[in-house]
């Protein structure tokens, strides 16, 4: 997809975000950039196995962190590789079908051939036998849902798209995901992106788009079962709720994705899977055995996602469901850091009061020596705001209520203090 004025348009907004300035100015703006290099080998518009590595975490990348507005991939070639032009365009070429196959829109991806009008040497020269890939996007991320906001922006924009010079557009434009699927031949690649398009159907609540990408699964593949499942429980529709029924007898804690599978059901978005995810059905998928052999910082993530239930009699029990295996609620996670201090820290007064009345320690100091109360003044509701007076008095009155102490010395010498409003 060709179209110089355009691209060049583009390449100025790249530049202008590029731009902006220090870490001061992108902290407060919502549009995210990213990219990387796809290398061939000479004469080649095969990517070398490195640099799809790359290119995939790209597309994880874009898909975690926000939603892609354009991408706009240039090819490049060798003066010493045959008719340089037409070849670092076909490495373009090569380069988008690759990000389409990882659930890029076709629509969104622009490509443009360079040549050789760079000729580098040496060992620089393989780095000349490339395409720049990059993309522009602004942040935004809607919880429990992660990994469909690229195919869902393809069907978006396929819906809404007026007629169009087809001549004038890759053919891949026109077609849907499930139309393309059967043009991806690697088999880890269609695998990705079938499964990925099972969490946009399930997302959707498309029972019907979901039985008939089940029929599409290869035979004789293992069926990704826990991706679909964890969806399956935040979104609870009729198709979804069997999947996730089907997935806990195979549900093996000994392997990371099982782990994985059964940390996301305890730690995601509790009040839209908790009537499908009851103590019976924790049991079923043998959580103690998991729980037991959990290291420290594990066992902190499940006390603090407990301790965030919102309602003091949910987090009450799953506590004690906790503590009755053994985890300890002051198991020290990231910079020595109990869930206790990670509930100071992220203004939850709420959690704060669950970790206390369960038994946690209001003074168990951290990798500086502080406590959860020396960390009530740098609370906050996120990286760009900070909490209000009123529940930073919140958490430090829950605090001294349970005998935290205000004399403890931190290791710079320093005692918790709260500043006056």
């Amino acid at each position: 997809m060709k179209n110089p004025a355009l691209l060049s348009a583009l390449k100025c907004a790249f530049v202008a975000v590029a731009c902006m300035g220090g870490g001061q100015a992108l902290a407060w703006s919502n549009t995210i950039i990213g990219g990387t290099d796809a290398l061939f080998e000479p004469g080649s518009t095969t990517i070398t196995p490195t640099s799809q590595a790359k290119l995939l975490q790209l597309a994880e990348q874009a898909d975690q962190r926000g939603q892609i507005e354009v991408m706009i991939v240039v090819g490049h070639a060798e003066t010493s590789e045959p008719d340089p032009v037409a070849l670092s365009e076909r490495r373009a070429t090569a380069a988008r079908f690759h990000m389409i196959q990882l659930g890029v829109a076709p629509r969104l991806i622009y490509t443009e051939a360079k040549g050789a009008t760079r000729p580098l040497t040496g060992e620089a020269a393989a780095l000349h036998r490339r395409a720049e890939v990059e993309y522009r996007g602004v942040y935004y991320r809607t919880p429990g849902t992660r990994g469909f906001r690229l195919l869902d922006t393809w069907l978006g924009i396929a819906s809404s798209a007026a007629p169009r010079d087809t001549q004038a557009q890759d053919a891949w434009d026109a077609m849907t995901p499930l139309q393309f699927l059967p043009l991806i031949k690697d088999a880890a690649l269609r695998a990705r992106f079938l499964q990925k398009y099972q969490l946009l159907a399930i997302y959707r609540q498309d029972d019907g788009l979901l039985r008939q990408l089940q029929a599409l699964a290869s035979p004789d593949a293992v069926p990704d079962v826990l991706s679909p499942a964890l969806m399956a429980a935040a979104l609870g529709t009729p198709y979804a709720q069997a999947s996730l029924a089907a997935a806990l007898p195979r549900v093996d804690v000994r392997t990371p994705a099982s782990r994985d599978f059964a940390r996301a059901l305890w730690c995601g978005a509790p009040f839209e899977w908790r009537p499908l995810i009851d103590r019976a059905t924790m049991q079923r998928i043998r959580i103690s055995q998991m729980l037991a052999d959990l290291p420290p910082a594990a066992q902190q993530e499940w006390v603090v996602c407990a301790a965030r239930r919102g309602r003091p009699e949910v987090s009450a029990e799953d506590l004690r469901f906790l503590t009755s295996h053994r985890l300890g609620l002051d198991a020290p996670g990231s910079h020595s850091r109990t869930a206790l201090h990670e509930a100071v820290l992220s203004s939850d007064p709420t959690a704060v009061r669950a970790l206390l009345t369960a038994g946690a320690n209001p003074n168990a100091a951290d990798a500086d020596g502080k406590t959860p109360l020396h960390l009530v003044p740098s609370a906050s509701l996120g990286p760009m705001s900070v909490a209000p007076w009123e529940t930073k008095r919140a958490l430090w009155d829950a605090l001294l209520a349970s005998g935290a102490s205000t004399s403890i010395a931190d290791k710079q010498g320093a005692i918790p203090i709260l500043e006056p409003k």
